[in-house]
């Protein structure tokens, strides 16, 4: 969880209930809700907490923080934020829906979602009507998204997708279940704060928006590049 708004804290708690107790919560945040980390501790006394730069939204916090979780032998990872989307009008009913389905209060529907995980051919799982094109904002993107595409696989991989890009697509607002292997190619760049920009309130064409696009073109291309 990236808990940039404390306010949406609440939230998660009521869904995150809903789940079994076989789990553990890493949470990343900016410097300035330090003081909520006794209010995390009071719920999830075993909770990780990590202190985070205020830049690359809730994706930069991931990246970091998505080794440690690798290699603690993790299968499968639950990634969600506490996204205002202020620019939108409905930016609190869209987090809601997100997490009404990432984390339904059907434990059977939770169940089925982890039982799919466990089939490899699945890499990641994100909330229904949430999943769009990658030509949305295609050209504006793809300058960050095919450097990351090209780095962690080749430049001629690159072309390929740019080339077929109506056959992919990601999760607006970068909330899914996945596996943790099928993001493995991505945890090897280790990405750090130096990649992205400063925060100035952007709405795209970030290396934040870029990577939102690359977890899903990992895990839908890799068995692709290993044949290519």
């Amino acid at each position: 969880i990236h808990l940039f708004y404390t306010e949406s804290w609440e939230l998660f708690v009521n869904r995150l209930k809903c789940l079994d107790d076989n789990f553990d919560i890493f949470i990343t945040m900016p410097k300035q809700n330090t003081d909520f980390i006794k209010t995390i501790k009071n719920t999830f006394p075993d909770a990780y907490i990590f202190i985070v730069p205020n830049r690359g939204r809730d994706v930069l916090p991931f990246v970091k923080v998505l080794p440690t979780i690798y290699s603690a032998g993790y299968q499968n990872i639950l990634k969600i934020h506490t996204k205002k989307s202020t620019h939108r009008k409905d930016g609190d009913r869209w987090l809601s829906d997100m997490v009404d389905k990432l984390l339904p209060r059907n434990k059977n529907i939770t169940n089925r979602i982890l039982a799919k995980l466990d089939d490899t051919r699945t890499g990641i799982i994100g909330p229904q009507n949430h999943y769009i094109s990658l030509l949305v904002n295609f050209r504006q993107n793809w300058h960050h998204s095919g450097d990351i595409i090209s780095r962690i696989y080749t430049k001629k991989m690159s072309k390929q997708i740019r080339k077929e890009k109506n056959n992919y697509g990601f999760f607006a607002g970068t909330m899914f279940w996945a596996r943790i292997d099928s993001l493995v190619p991505i945890i090897d760049e280790n990405f750090n704060v130096n990649n992205f920009e400063k925060e100035k309130g952007q709405i795209d064409c970030t290396f934040a928006h870029a990577l939102e696009r690359v977890f899903c073109l990992v895990p839908e291309t890799i068995n692709q590049y290993l044949l290519f």
